[in-house]
């Protein structure tokens, strides 16, 4: 290697090579050549350069970009235009003919007004990129694996899913598949791009608007999935979507809560009853709950774009629709509210039941099962209730009659459920002559309760 003295004291920001010459961009936007043949721009295939020369052709406008193929080359300048010269056999200088060659630089054809960002050249062809549309946002720019951040995209990943996870443990493949393992290894595929057009949304900040109307059908299609009889791979690969895509994938928060109502167990034996993807959707749900905008949206406390969708319909610019609103919050509130302490409830008669029963049997090593209630449920109630004193404390001298009638119809439920807890465990602390098992078993069993959430 040699230093090229002809290029000491400029600022070279890119080289690159052919097969018989090479090209060097400056920072001031021109290029210069050197070797022999068509690609030293200067007019003649005869032509050989020991050491680089100006490309005169290109001196009147700044390139930013340069790049050689085998016998061809391509210049891209600040206004997003496209020189190509050289070899022209296969038409890889974009001339529309095949004349070759093509001795000094000139403008590729087609692309007058098309905002190119990058090219390339390969050996008998040549590629150009163009910059991000300016009609959506797009985060995934030149990211691997990823096709475009819009609903086409999402869409078309939902269709090969359903098409293709029906029947999927079929013995017999669907077309085009001559085998379950390439059939399976398709789903997987697919789940991974999923995944990564997720996670791609969730870091640029487009939110679970560039899903369009894909969201519901793609959750309903990957909870399916968990409670579907799948490779251990295509079951990873599905958590795997849950978990980085569960903000986007999730419904409003209107219907969320709904959700939640419809899927928390109303008695001891329904949580048996509950399938796997259930129980997932439950678990992430609860956990989106606990957002501290959500609890005050959930409370009618402040209104997020995600809540609003579910009252399109509701919401108007007059004071009825307004308060109309605010009463359709509450009751919504108000049924959560009473869903999850009656939740806890039943995980804390359970628990009576089974201690109650053994306590004059002195079985100190009994095994220990798990008697209380998700902590996400009891996380979301204390969340609520801690949202709920604060805004009528710090509102007391504002006439809010809808906080304050929710405050006291969840305050005179709760303290049944605590006044009942505690007289069953003063019971059982007789009975047991403050044994040391039986209070150790109850001391758990309060702080799950709705006793312990006060």
């Amino acid at each position: 290697p040699k230093v090229i003295e002809c290029l000491q004291g400029l600022y070279i920001r890119k080289v690159c090579a052919g097969s018989q010459s090479s090209l060097a961009l400056t920072s001031a936007g021109q290029v210069f050549a050197w070797g022999c043949g068509s690609c030293l721009g200067s007019g003649s295939s005869e032509t050989t350069a020991l050491r680089p020369c100006l490309i005169e052709e290109l001196n009147s406008t700044k390139i930013i970009d340069i790049s050689c193929g085998d016998s061809h080359c391509l210049a891209l300048t600040h206004d997003n235009e496209v020189y190509a010269w050289g070899n022209n056999a296969m038409g890889q200088c974009g001339q529309g003919h095949t004349s070759t060659p093509i001795a000094k630089p000139k403008k590729v054809i087609g692309l007058d007004g098309i905002p190119i960002q990058q090219i390339t050249a390969g050996t008998s062809h040549s590629l150009a990129w163009t910059a991000a549309p300016t009609d959506r946002q797009l985060v995934a720019w030149h990211r691997p694996f990823c096709v475009d951040l819009e609903e086409s995209t999402f869409s078309y990943l939902r269709t090969f899913l359903d098409r293709y996870c029906d029947g999927i443990n079929n013995e017999i493949p669907p077309q085009p598949f001559f085998s379950q393992r390439e059939h399976h290894h398709f789903v997987f595929l697919c789940l991974k791009l999923l995944s990564t057009h997720l996670s791609l949304a969730q870091a640029g900040g487009t939110g679970a608007a560039v899903l369009g109307q894909q969201g519901r059908p793609l959750r309903n299609l990957l909870f399916r999935l968990i409670d579907s009889d799948v490779p251990n791979s295509i079951e990873e690969a599905v958590n795997e979507t849950l978990s980085v895509g569960a903000s986007l994938l999730l419904p409003p928060l209107r219907e969320r809560t709904e959700l939640l109502h419809n899927l928390l167990p109303q008695g001891p034996e329904r949580w048996e009853s509950l399938s796997k993807g259930q129980r997932m959707q439950l678990d992430i749900i609860l956990t989106s709950l606990q957002d501290q905008s959500h609890i005050a949206s959930l409370l009618g406390y402040s209104s997020p774009a995600d809540m609003s969708e579910g009252f399109s319909q509701s919401y108007s610019s007059d004071q009825d629709s307004s308060k109309s609103g605010n009463i359709d919050h509450f009751h919504l509130a108000e049924i959560l509210l009473k869903t999850l302490l009656r939740n806890i409830g039943f995980y804390t008669e359970r628990a009576f039941g089974e201690l109650e029963k053994n306590s004059d049997k002195q079985q100190s090593n009994t095994t220990h099962t798990e008697n209380g209630p998700p902590s996400h449920v009891r996380q979301l109630l204390s969340a609520l209730h801690k949202h709920l004193l604060a805004h009528c404390y710090s509102n007391s001298t504002v006439k809010d009659h809808l906080s304050v009638d929710l405050l006291h119809k969840h305050v005179h439920l709760l303290l049944q459920y605590a006044s009942d807890t505690y007289r069953r465990s003063a019971v059982l602390l007789k009975e047991s002559l403050l044994d040391k098992s039986v209070t150790e078993k109850l001391h758990g069993i309060l702080f799950n309760s709705a006793a312990g959430s006060i």
